[in-house]
């Protein structure tokens, strides 16, 4: 299996359970703070790559000493970054989030890096384009990225897309954002409950879908739900799945690693339920305690968990 993942590429910089540790009697310290490789397009990679796919990261850093670090550390991991650019006389992007058990508290983040588009010539040999965080970059709205998609589609490239939203309010995030430019060309569409509400105003699945569909959107939605599993829809049909209960460490990435394991299990010809089973598996797996890299699950003990699911 052979994808390329377009998106957000940052430092995160996350401080678990904040005032956890005891110093004379009193808890005032952190049990750690993480520096890592992050945004939406390292976590999905990171996952594809550990369910043994190979992964290109379509991304953007700065020439600062983050963004040399992150290059090597994906490059390890595996991650294939041919097509990473490094932005001359540039900051990477950092973001800094509290990670409290399930509870994530985004705190801020410097100015984003421009996404550069690439050519369809450049996903030679792709199976899958993994678009993540489309509403977060301004040249993901724009009439080149839609015929990239659009040239995607036409060469067999499945195209999963994840929409992601920017944390502000009082715009319409749908509109100057032209979703319907691209829905067309999507097979895979992902949102989470408060994308569900901010861009298509309900969080009803089926309310979402029918939405999508005027669009032009004819493929499968999965409308995550956190902890309580996802909704899959495609055509009329909704497939409800539960999450599973696990005891979180730090939840930084896990929508995106669900979107990652799901399409993995798509690509590999499951039919939904089991796509959506073992997306949950796989994301409750990878929220556990860790140190420096999330410790993403071998694909033998998520089939050992989904073995016990009816």
């Amino acid at each position: 299996m052979n994808v390329v993942v377009l998106g957000e590429l940052c430092e995160d910089i996350l401080m678990h359970n904040p005032n956890s540790v005891e110093v004379f009697e009193q808890k005032i310290w952190a049990k750690d703070v993480t520096v890592t490789a992050g945004g939406s397009a390292v976590y999905v990679s990171q996952a594809l790559s550990r369910m043994g796919v190979d992964v290109r990261l379509c991304a953007v850093v700065g020439d600062d000493e983050s963004g040399k670090r992150m290059l090597r550390d994906l490059q390890a991991f595996p991650v294939d970054c041919s097509m990473v650019r490094m932005l001359p006389n540039s900051d990477t992007t950092r973001s800094i989030v509290i990670c409290d058990g399930p509870e994530k508290d985004f705190k801020g983040c410097s100015p984003m890096l421009p996404l550069y588009i690439p050519d369809i010539e450049d996903l030679g040999g792709a199976e899958l384009l993994y678009v993540a965080g489309y509403v977060l970059y301004p040249e993901l709205w724009t009439a080149e990225a839609r015929d990239l998609l659009k040239k995607a589609k036409e060469r067999g490239i499945t195209v999963a897309l994840d929409v992601q939203m920017f944390p502000v309010e009082g715009i319409d995030q749908l509109e100057f954002s032209h979703l319907e430019g691209v829905l067309p060309y999507v097979d895979i569409f992902f949102a989470a409950r408060k994308e569900m509400l901010g861009l298509l105003k309900t969080e009803d699945p089926a309310g979402c879908m029918k939405l999508l569909q005027e669009m032009g959107f004819r493929g499968t939605a999965v409308f995550k739900q956190g902890g309580k599993g996802c909704v899959v829809a495609t055509g009329g049909e909704l497939v409800r799945r539960p999450g599973c209960t696990v005891e979180a460490y730090d939840t930084v990435g896990s929508g995106d690693i669900f979107g990652a394991s799901y399409c993995y299990g798509a690509m590999s010809g499951w039919d939904s339920r089991r796509c959506a089973d073992y997306a949950a598996v796989f994301t409750a797996l990878s929220i556990g305690e860790y140190h420096n890299v999330k410790n993403y699950p071998a694909k033998e003990a998520v089939e050992a968990v989904l073995s016990t699911i009816d």
